[in-house]
């Protein structure tokens, strides 16, 4: 046999135990070799201390030459170098020696180190299935399955754009337009943007994301998060529920310190890394504010802002945006200067809109026509569009003169295959994705998920003011009417004194009666009328209260807010989840009593900024997990930060006066990940005939807020509450009637033009290649976020020795107890330190509620203190705060994976099948790569290809080849029957699946025990003999090689991506001439462009798995 070149400080795989035919395996480091003996000494390396675990793997060996084989180190796995920490990028071989591209943990920093140079594990080699099929070396099939199911996932996250893989351990739904936007603010060496989305689409979700990329890539950083002082909990909550990211010392030694906004002063000095701020918008009404964060966007390099969507109409405001973001480009800009942009960007945006109107009625007409049996190139309705939208396009064309979008326009064809749709398409995405007046302003626009958005719907309760069934509130609200209207009163005592007060009397005469008293200490004359009769009112409710049961016996003989919702909850919603929202500590208390008090304790939770944070917790775990518990009642924080997308109602006890805090609460079920079935339902309480009426028919009528989103018009919302002041101080009674036409037509005419920038957003979002590329990889990665996967990691942990309990309803406890050494030995899975996990703040925290709710209700549900208890299902665990996510990041889901992926079991097997037909052969399954190593030569960080590496193939490949006696066989049905094997269950598999590399003599479906007395593996070995199977496997491999790499010349991707990067850098020159901004590094970004083409054609294949197969017909 002949033995391969062996020196010093090779890495080599060494058989342990069995010597003759080993089935397992260790890797170790070459110290010194005896040609004269043919003997090797060997280090068995353990720079991590494995060696823990697994104590009885020895520190060194001497074997002979025959039972080593070279080895490389896994990709993406870890080393030391010169004491520090690194990850292998990729390997190449020269001269017999590998090489090793490694990234420095925390760091850029990338550097080539041969072999002997690098400390790995011992537990760190891998050999090509290739070598492991020659060497007979089968491994049970279960392990082959279940490895195949879990390496499709890592293959995708792999193969993914950067940052999906670093968020797919994150409590959130994945969107499409959120990974764009972590990718667009991570792409560049750093991080300058103002994501602008409109309400609803997840903006502090996405900056959240943008965080935890940026710790996980960086250490010894700096990072101040800076909020409005109302959504510091909010933000502490969601940081730590969805992100696990805390305040304090974080991740790889990284600091984050979340403040209110309004401290802002007393941070100033500090040198920042990353600053994050919300509500930017609001900034602007604060000039100490607004200087304070301009001057801290020019002392750091990173600032990410959370804004409404800026609106171009409104320009000075859209200019000081522009400048806290990029001050050294825009602190330059006079107004003028400015609004010559804007009026270009005007220009465009209202002519593509235009466009994109006729182009939808184009599409719509080519349905009809095909429908009807006519050619569309000839129906005089289709063509009469066609030139509109041709014409249209065409002075767009005059406007930017941009010879790239000329070319695009030269090929639109009516006669064309699809009638031009395509090439049109292809016209207006260049236009709305390139000439954008700031693309650091990222809008991601609701229209981007109409099709994944629940409806809003909206129930009235109203009731009215009556002499006779309820006197005081209606003798009240007179003498309110009386003393408003007889004062001259100015638009900033109105919003001062006057509409507090009123919003306490639509609330309660709880709230109303407190209102009035601290309205008094704040200097406020109250009329005496007012203020008795208010005080009858209380009393009146009070009394009503105590006789609760009796007056909802006949509820028809009263007419009361509190007694209209608690008949609505009882009569019409009795059995669905309720969020209830006042703005008011005294209706808050009140409402609480009375609900608790006639639904029964175990139906109610509240949640309330006064309460301490363990009967928060308390009141969301609840809320969450128990059936009975049905009504959330909420003040005006709202359940800040969790997730109660589970509830299917919230009613408005009162409405706040802004059409913001209303979108709000709204927003607390309407969140992205909510089934889209599930309509969102508002139920809206109001007196009759009063100003609370006017005020309704406005947010419902005039602006549709409780069916639909305000998308886009947040920042005018200001203007608007304005505007129903003046009204309604003009005239109390019937201010807000008279002036609700021209307050509607006013934002009617703003929302048009909002309405046009949406379009011209939403094209560019919707016609692009790469958003249909994350559109399909999300959706491929969450179809395998399943019962199979989950199964399928309980199975390989359960072989490789991590032992959980797994129940029908997806949920999964580990504990220290699970993890058994002696059964880990087979594949050296590596658990985490289990004192470390389990003390990690998320699941401490998560522990700790579960245990005091527990030990409040007596309802032990954990095993023990030291348990974890959570789910690999992304929506289980999104729906329960409480629940631990077993996904990438985790450590379980980590070591289960890397255990899987780094392990040689699993990479090679051989069995029978029973089918309906017969066939013999080898089947192949394979990665793609792109050549990362061209990249790593010329400095260029790997993330430059990240956006492309889909151009080549997120999937694997798998290539089936027969024997000389099958291949008139098809392979697909080899592959089809493969992959439904590969959905059953480890116990299924083992049933149904020969082992034909079994050493043991067993009984089983193919009986060579009974027909040749021995056992599966030699029957193997005496039909298959070594020369004649070596040289079947190397054929078989060429043959399955070359039918890859047939595949990706026949594909048309690569000039998909080659056009993309044509497009993408001919647009950034044009869009700069157009503005008449600096192009920027052009000619650098053209170089990077070209090495990424060149790694995307140079792809490497590389053999992930084989298998031989035998597939015997079924006899009935």
């Amino acid at each position: 046999m002949e033995v391969k070149r062996l020196e010093r400080g090779m890495y080599v795989r060494c058989p342990v135990a069995d010597f003759e035919d080993p089935r397992n395996f260790i890797t170790g480091k070459i110290l010194e070799t005896d040609d004269f003996t043919e003997n090797v000494s060997v280090a068995f390396l353990d720079p991590f201390g494995f060696r823990n675990y697994y104590e009885n793997i020895p520190e060194k060996a001497e074997l002979p030459y025959e039972y080593v084989k070279r080895c490389t180190l896994h990709r993406e796995s870890y080393v030391m170098y010169r004491g520090g920490r690194y990850t292998i990028l990729s390997t190449l071989k020269e001269d017999e020696w590998y090489y090793y591209y490694l990234k420095e943990e925390f760091t850029d920093k990338v550097i080539k180190v041969r072999e002997d140079a690098v400390d790995a594990p011992f537990n760190g080699g891998r050999i090509s299935p290739a070598e492991q099929l020659r060497s007979y070396e089968f491994q049970n099939p279960a392990w082959y399955f279940g490895r195949s199911i879990v390496s499709k996932t890592v293959k995708v996250l792999d193969n993914s754009v950067f940052g999906f893989k670093e968020l797919a351990g994150c409590k959130i739904f994945l969107k499409e337009h959120q990974l764009k936007t972590i990718m667009r603010c991570l792409q560049e060496k750093n991080c300058r943007v103002m994501l602008a989305d409109e309400v609803g689409m997840g903006k502090t979700i996405e900056a959240a994301s943008v965080l935890k990329v940026y710790l996980l890539h960086n250490s010894n950083k700096k990072i101040l998060i800076a909020v409005p002082r109302p959504l510091v909990a909010q933000w502490r909550t969601e940081l730590l529920i969805k992100f696990e990211i805390i305040p304090g010392q974080n991740i790889n030694d990284n600091y984050v310190q979340l403040i209110a906004e309004e401290d802002i002063e007393n941070h100033i000095n500090t040198r920042w890394d990353f600053v994050i701020a919300d509500e930017a918008h609001k900034l602007l009404a604060n000039r100490r504010l607004y200087t304070y964060f301009h001057s801290l966007s020019k002392r750091t390099e990173n600032i990410l802002l959370l804004s409404a969507t800026p609106v171009q109409q409104k320009k000075e405001a859209y200019l000081e945006l522009l400048q806290l973001i990029m001050p050294d480009k825009y602190d330059q800009f006079s107004l003028d200067d400015f609004q010559a942009l804007v009026d270009k960007q005007k220009s465009i945006t209202k002519s593509t809109y235009l466009v994109l109107q006729d182009f939808d009625d184009y599409i719509d007409n080519i349905a009809d026509a095909i429908e009807n049996g006519e050619n569309p190139s000839h129906n005089e309705e289709c063509t009469d569009l066609f030139d509109d939208v041709i014409n249209g396009l065409k002075r767009i064309s005059k406007l930017i003169e941009d010879d790239g979008f000329k070319s695009i326009l030269s090929e639109i064809d009516i006669d064309s295959a699809d009638y031009g749709k395509s090439a049109i398409q292809e016209a207006l995405l260049y236009i709305c994705e390139n000439y954008q007046l700031e693309k650091n302003i990222i809008r991601n626009r609701r229209r981007y998920m109409e099709e994944d958005l629940p409806k809003r719907t909206v129930r009235e309760i109203e009731y009215t003011l009556n002499p006779d069934k309820n006197t005081y509130e209606h003798t009240t609200y007179e003498a309110i009417v009386d003393w408003i209207s007889g004062q001259e009163i100015s638009s900033v005592d109105f919003e001062k004194y006057y509409i507090p007060l009123l919003t306490a009397f639509f609330s309660s005469s709880w709230a109303f009666n407190k209102e009035i008293q601290m309205q008094k200490n704040k200097g406020l004359a109250i009329d005496p009328d007012v203020e008795e009769n208010a005080k009858e009112w209380l009393n009146a409710e009070e009394w009503m209260l105590k006789e609760l049961d009796n007056v909802l016996a006949e509820p028809y003989n009263y007419s009361s807010r509190i007694l209209s919702i608690v008949d609505f909850i009882d009569q019409e919603i009795y059995e669905e989840k309720v969020v209830v929202f006042t703005n008011y500590a005294e209706t808050f208390e009140k409402y609480g009593h009375v609900l608790q008090t006639y639904f029964g304790e175990e139906k109610i939770a509240l949640f309330n900024k006064n309460m301490d944070e363990e009967e928060l917790e308390l009141s969301i775990y609840r809320f969450q997990n128990e059936d009975e518990c049905k009504i959330l009642l909420c003040d005006e924080t709202g359940g800040e930060g969790r997730n109660l997308q589970g509830a299917d109602f919230v009613i408005h006890i009162d409405l706040p006066w802004d059409a913001n805090a209303i979108e709000q609460r709204i927003g607390r079920l309407d969140r992205l990940g909510r089934p889209v079935d599930k309509d969102v339902c508002s139920v809206v309480i109001y007196a009759k005939e009063t100003l609370e009426e006017e005020l309704y028919n406005f947010w419902n009528k005039g602006l549709n807020i409780f069916t639909k989103s305000l998308s886009g018009l947040e920042i005018i919302m200001n203007e608007i509450n304005e505007s129903i002041i003046h009204a309604v101080t003009s005239d109390f009674r019937y201010g807000i009637s008279n002036a609700i036409s021209e307050i509607i037509e006013s934002s009617q005419k703003m929302e048009k033009e909002v309405r046009e920038e949406q379009h011209f957003d939403s094209a560019a979002f919707i016609y692009a290649t790469l958003n249909q590329e994350l559109k399909r990889l999300l959706r491929y990665y969450t179809s395998n976020e399943n019962e199979l996967f989950a199964n399928t990691m309980m199975g390989w942990a359960s072989l490789a020795g991590l032992r959980g309990q797994f129940n029908k309803d997806g949920i999964v406890r580990f504990n220290e107890s699970s993890f058994s050494i002696k059964s880990a030995e087979n594949s050296m899975l590596i658990p985490p330190n289990w004192m470390e996990y389990i003390n990690r703040t998320s699941n401490a925290f998560s522990r700790r509620i579960r245990e005091l709710y527990e030990e409040r209700t007596g309802k032990k549900d954990a095993t023990g203190s030291r348990e974890i208890v959570g789910t690999f299902n992304r929506e289980i665990a999104i729906e329960n705060d409480y629940l631990h996510f077993f996904a990438p990041g985790d450590e379980v889901f980590d070591c289960i994976v890397d255990n899987a992926m780094n392990s040689y079991k699993g990479t090679c097997t051989a069995i029978a099948l029973e089918a309906d037909f017969e066939w013999r052969g080898i089947v192949y399954t394979w990665n793609l790569y792109p050549n990362e190593q061209i990249l790593l030569e010329k400095g260029i960080p790997l993330t430059a290809i990240r956006q492309y590496k889909s151009y080549i193939s997120v999937d694997q490949i798998s290539t089936a080849i027969s024997t000389q006696k099958y291949e008139h066989v098809p392979v697909d049905k080899v592959l089809k029957l493969l992959e439904t094997i590969s959905k059953e269950s480890t116990s299924h598999i083992q049933k149904d699946v020969v082992h034909l590399g079994r050493r043991t003599a067993k009984t089983d479906s193919l009986h060579i025990k009974e027909r040749y007395g021995c056992a599966n593996i030699d029957w193997f070995r005496q039909v298959y003999p070594e020369d004649k199977w070596a040289s079947f496997v190397s054929t078989s491999m060429k043959m399955a090689k070359n039918q890859v790499k047939e595949k990706m010349m026949a594909s048309n991707n690569l000039k998909l991506a080659a056009a993309s990067i044509e497009q993408t850098l001919n647009a950034e020159v044009a869009q700069a001439k157009f503005f008449g901004v600096d192009v920027g590094e052009i000619e650098q970004k053209k170089q990077t462009y070209e090495t990424v083409l060149e790694a995307l054609r140079t792809t490497k294949v590389e053999l992930e798995a084989a298998a031989f197969v035998m597939v015997r017909k079924t006899h009935d």
